[in-house]
């Protein structure tokens, strides 16, 4: 089962908390080979937040890859390798990266997506309600309350 997770806003702390409550669970439950992990993000930024941890990540080359943690950046071009904190384009890549998880969720790619939380209201999306806002707007196949997209 592949579990989705974007990063959020990689000006924020999202990449070095996901990273770190990944690498806590691996630790603490020997990690379930059942579950394996999807991080949507930029490779770049992931890579440097990943330094601390030194979580073992592999490219995304499908449902089959067999590592236990992989990445992948759906968009075309990676983020500047600076950016200043709350910048326009990481969040913007943070909302590519959710709409990304979603609609591999949706079409049963993935069992779960959970975000990088941001809020960010001139976007639309806030701190609490992201994924059910932003599947609201992608879809009509949302039931409030269940983030999930099993």
């Amino acid at each position: 089962m592949w579990i989705g997770i974007t990063l959020g806003d990689v000006t924020g702390i999202g990449p070095e908390i996901t990273l770190k409550a990944l690498a806590a669970w691996r630790r603490e439950s020997g990690g379930d080979p059942e579950t394996r992990f999807l991080i949507l993000g930029d490779a770049t930024w992931l890579t440097r937040a990943n330094v601390p941890t030194g979580l073992p990540l592999a490219p995304f080359a499908g449902p089959d890859t067999p590592a236990a943690v992989c990445w992948l950046d759906p968009r075309p071009e990676p983020l500047p390798a600076t950016l200043p904190a709350g910048a326009a384009p990481a969040a913007l890549a943070a909302l590519d990266w959710l709409r990304e998880g979603v609609r591999r969720c949706l079409a049963g790619e993935l069992a779960d997506v959970a975000e990088g939380r941001q809020q960010r209201p001139g976007l639309g999306i806030d701190e609490h309600h992201g994924i059910e806002q932003l599947l609201q707007q992608e879809t009509a196949l949302f039931a409030h309350g269940d983030a999930g997209c099993r």
